[in-house]
């Protein structure tokens, strides 16, 4: 397919070249279809990296006003803690606790869920 409109653009996707994505939430949403796939064939250094390009861009667009922030926060730690990175990983959870409380309040359901995920990252050896 090299050669190809669609060759052209897998490849370019591949390499993490992001221009045929956009900007914006429905590109940070693309980005992290990309960590989806990544993560299917085991490349978790690649889906942290496609995560991190997707919050970056969901930032821009929304800044810290939208719960997208935080589903993308989640997802960042939990690839950074399936990578190691647990202090990484704690901090993306710390920075979501902080949102949805900002966002919702302190009576939130989800705040346990981000908690115990932080909790699990922190054990980790």
């Amino acid at each position: 397919m090299k050669g190809t409109v669609l060759g052209d653009a897998r490849a370019s996707v591949e390499r993490g070249e992001g221009a045929i994505y956009g900007r914006g939430p429905d590109a940070a949403t693309l980005w992290l279809h990309r960590a989806d796939a990544l993560m299917s064939r085991e490349r978790v250094r690649d889906a942290v990296d496609a995560t991190e390009r997707a919050l970056a861009l969901a930032r821009e667009a929304l800044e810290d006003e939208d719960f997208w922030i935080v589903v993308l926060l989640r997802s960042l730690g939990d690839l950074l803690a399936r990578a190691g990175r647990a202090d990484a990983a704690v901090a993306r959870y710390e920075e979501a606790v902080a949102l949805v409380t900002d966002l919702s309040g302190p009576d939130d359901t989800e705040l346990e869920e981000l908690r115990a995920a932080a909790c699990a990252a922190r054990a980790v050896p």
